[in-house]
């Protein structure tokens, strides 16, 4: 007797293999009656759009390899860790605190957390948040986008969030963030969370850890809407950031939640979908587009009889078609919208066009939440591309495209209800409005040449297409010089011995600062 066993086997999609279908569908979950569809393993371009991940890869901190795979590339784990040189503390105590965090073998994705207890109780669970604290404080410190001392703030140990499912549908049962990073609080008496840190500390079912995930979502979009100044029926498109760390390997989440669906649930009744309102076709537009159109008699003729037997062969035959002059082609390429120049804000607009219907599900109460590759920092290749995934999130969420309320309010967005293209001219304005922006005259003021080369209009560039290095070269420099103008704070943990020294460290974000939980048993301050 032959027994048909199930195998996986990858190369044959048509197989008996159920495993192969099973990795694209989404693994939902519910609470308080909002369905979640997660999806793992999506490219990191359906999180953040590609431009910015363009940028990341051109920056320098891409290209500094840490010491510890300069040393041996195959396998880090091996290294003595002692002896990392004293005078490249680039990325050392983000290894310091991997060295702790639990050994654990599978995935969160793969089930990792249902068969995690002995790990966790050999290893050090709360050192998973030490490596993200440290790993975003390397990447910023690495940028140096400002010089400007910072004042030091107190940490926020502990962080419960409050999430809505409904007008005056408050609830509290949501888990513990480990640590966050938030805007700048100078003037506020409590910071403002944007992107919350999420770790593995218990053994428990899957549904029951991705629960916990959404709750930690709702509560930060809960943050995002509260501060939005429009009516409940107009609430614009919210998206959400969760970083999160298993054992050694990162991840990201990133949860969409259209305008309409929200204000739907907000205002308890189903509202039309903003692009049902343009697909109702006026009658000129159905008139002109019938078929039948062409064979038809011109309405415009004085005479019945001649309208009854006008024929096709009576049309008027159409002038014959020149070939245009070298000088008519070069005046067109220069007038045409659609120029070399312009291609690449095209693509920016359509393809944040598609991020954002990519939810296709027309339940108001379902929401998509996409999760990136699990990056084992202990390999050279993943740590390469978590760098990259962070520091091209750190730059869409300075640019202003972010679709958070709080940077919303923070950059004056001008409100609209539904899903918005922005304008293809949008990343020109900004140019234009940093150029026309007078500096301060001081004995620093740098040459103008410099300034010309940092806003990219200084020289006289002659019509074509220009490479995406230079571009990407561009954007960061004009993010610079935004956020130069305004400093923010980094908290730095102080030490035992001398509390009344200011501990402040270097931030490079001009409105994010990183807040990180205190060890077990501490209260918060």
């Amino acid at each position: 007797m032959v027994l048909l066993t199930k195998s996986k086997d990858r190369a044959y999609p048509f197989s008996l293999d159920f495993s192969s279908r099973e990795d694209d569908e989404p693994r939902e979950v519910n609470v308080k009656d909002i369905k979640a569809q997660f999806f793992f393993e999506q490219p990191d371009e359906k999180l953040i759009p590609t431009c910015f991940l363009e940028m990341a890869e051109a920056s320098k901190t891409i290209r500094e390899i840490p010491w510890i795979f300069r040393t041996t590339p195959e396998n880090a784990k091996k290294v003595d860790f002692w002896k990392w040189p004293i005078f490249d503390l680039r990325w050392r105590e983000t290894f310091r605190s991997l060295i702790e965090v639990p050994k654990l073998k599978l995935g969160a994705w793969e089930g990792g957390v249902e068969q995690c207890f002995l790990a966790l109780a050999e290893g050090n669970r709360d050192a998973q948040a030490d490596v993200l604290y440290h790993l975003m404080e390397d990447i910023w410190v690495g940028m140096t986008l400002n010089d400007d001392p910072s004042q030091g703030k107190p940490r926020l140990f502990e962080w419960t969030f409050s999430y809505l499912t409904g007008y005056r549908e408050k609830h509290r049962d949501g888990p513990q963030t480990e640590g966050m990073m938030s805007t700048s609080y100078d003037d506020a008496k409590s910071p403002t969370p944007i992107l919350p840190f999420c770790i593995t500390n218990y053994e428990e079912p899957m549904d029951t850890a991705l629960s916990d995930r959404f709750k930690v979502i709702l509560g930060q979009l809960s943050r995002h809407a509260r501060v939005l100044p429009v009516p409940g029926d107009r609430i614009p498109d919210q998206e959400v950031f969760v970083l999160g760390q298993h054992g050694s390997k990162v991840h990201l989440m990133r949860a969409f939640f259209p305008g309409w669906k929200l204000s739907s649930i907000w205002c308890g009744r189903e509202l039309r979908r903003p692009a049902a309102r343009n697909e109702t076709p006026s009658p000129s537009s159905s008139r002109g587009s019938s078929p039948s159109d062409k064979s038809s008699p011109p309405r415009s003729s004085s005479s019945p009889a001649a309208s009854s037997t006008w024929k096709p062969e009576d049309e008027p035959a159409k002038p014959e078609a020149t070939h245009p002059s070298k000088a008519q082609r070069a005046a067109s390429k220069l007038k045409r919208f659609y120029s070399a120049s312009n291609i690449r804000r095209v693509l920016q607009c359509f393809e944040a066009t598609k991020r954002k219907v990519d939810d296709s599900e027309f339940n108001t109460r379902s929401f998509r939440v996409d999760c990136t590759h699990e990056y084992d920092l202990w390999k050279k290749d993943d740590f390469t591309a978590a760098v990259r995934v962070l520091l091209a999130l750190y730059y869409y969420l300075q640019s202003g495209d972010a679709r958070c309320g709080i940077l919303m309010v923070k950059n004056r967005e001008k409100f609209d209800f539904g899903p918005e293209s922005s304008s293809p001219d949008r990343d020109a304005a900004d140019e234009t409005k940093t150029e026309k922006s007078p500096p301060d005259k001081d004995a620093n003021e740098p040459n103008h040449e410099d300034a010309a080369s940092c806003d990219g209009k200084g020289s006289k560039e002659q019509p074509g297409f220009k490479t995406p290095p230079s571009d990407l070269s561009e954007k960061l420099e004009t993010l610079r010089l935004k956020a130069s103008k305004s400093p923010i704070a980094f908290e730095k943990k102080p030490e035992e011995n001398s509390p009344s020294q200011d501990h402040s460290e270097q931030s490079a974000c001009p409105w994010f600062t990183t807040l990180k939980r205190s060890p077990r048993g501490s209260k918060r301050t």
